[in-house]
């Protein structure tokens, strides 16, 4: 079991206390937090539980963070959770400016962390408007369509979320996953739209910023990030689309909260299958490590369209 830096446990704490600056630590907060501190080693006597109640010092926790990348990370995670909703709350910002004190970070960071999360929204990613789709009439040739969709969406988001950089995979994963939603309504016949997607991704708890937090924080570890974020993608995408494939199948009339229980029950099953891919991922992400932050950063940067880095992510995995 991999072992917490120094850094790494103090951009965790920086975490918890911008979770906890509106006074309170969410459930879906605690579940993500812990979830991701299981596969850590620790230090002695410090458990998750602990580590989620305590009462730290930002200013402290900050400067003992000293190496660029250790705040590059931090800060990026931090930044997200704070602007999730895309508001920053009174105790929010004062977190922030710490940070950016001590850290000696500028307006133009910000900027351009703020426009990276804008672009990652669900909404941002909508697939423009096309013709009602025909429907697959036959159920079980439904059924299979499905299932591909599923796998192929799985393994492309799973191994976009073990690229070891700050943010920029996690925010790239977003896009897929609301086409997968797309492809899966075309299967029945249906479209979507931008506020079903939106509602979708804010009911289930998927892209929202202390899930971007911890992912970007956990790959301060090496080789371990990565795998905790091929599998939060691979798993969150595996659970979003069961609950996608359930919601059409219902032709939209089950109100999304309904689907609250699928989703944590899809979401254990998908680390599960995981569990099936992890080598041949791991492995792909270790020999095109290269290869697949140039496709990420290409892709962010509008050099080549996401239908293009599928079909190339397609042939690493």
């Amino acid at each position: 079991m991999p072992g917490l830096s120094s850094e790494g446990l103090a951009g965790i704490k920086l975490l918890v206390c911008m979770a906890k600056a509106d006074g309170v630590l969410r459930p879906a907060e605690r579940f993500l937090l812990e979830d991701a501190l299981a596969g850590l080693a620790l230090p002695e006597g410090l458990t998750a539980s602990r580590l989620l109640e305590e009462d730290n010092d930002p200013q402290a926790l900050a400067r003992s963070i000293s190496t660029p990348e250790g705040r590059d990370y931090a800060y990026a995670s931090v930044y997200a959770l704070a602007y999730c909703d895309r508001e920053l709350a009174a105790a929010e910002e004062r977190i922030l400016e710490i940070l950016r004190a001590e850290w000696g970070i500028g307006p133009q960071e910000d900027e351009a962390l703020r426009k990276a999360l804008d672009k990652g929204q669900p909404g941002e990613s909508f697939p423009p408007p096309a013709p009602a789709p025909a429907a697959v009439k036959e159920a079980g040739a439904r059924g299979s369509e499905f299932q591909k969709l599923l796998s192929r969406y799985a393994l492309l988001t799973g191994l976009t979320g073990a690229i070891p950089v700050p943010l920029l995979p996690d925010l790239l994963v977003v896009p897929m996953q609301v086409k997968l939603i797309h492809d899966i309504a075309a299967l029945f016949g249906l479209q979507t739209d931008k506020a079903t997607v939106q509602l979708m991704f804010e009911t289930l708890g998927v892209g929202t910023g202390v899930r971007l937090g911890v992912s970007g924080l956990c790959k301060m570890v090496p080789g371990w990030g990565s795998l905790v974020g091929a599998a939060s993608s691979f798993a969150t995408t595996y659970a979003l689309g069961k609950v996608a494939w359930a919601f059409f199948e219902s032709e939209g009339k089950r109100p999304l909260e309904s689907f609250r229980p699928l989703f944590l029950a899809e979401h254990k099953q998908g680390k599960e299958e995981f569990k099936k891919h992890q080598a041949a991922l791991v492995e792909s992400r270790r020999i095109h490590a290269k290869t697949l932050k140039a496709l990420a950063y290409d892709l962010h940067q509008g050099k080549i369209t996401q239908q293009q880095y599928e079909e190339k992510v397609d042939r690493l995995a």
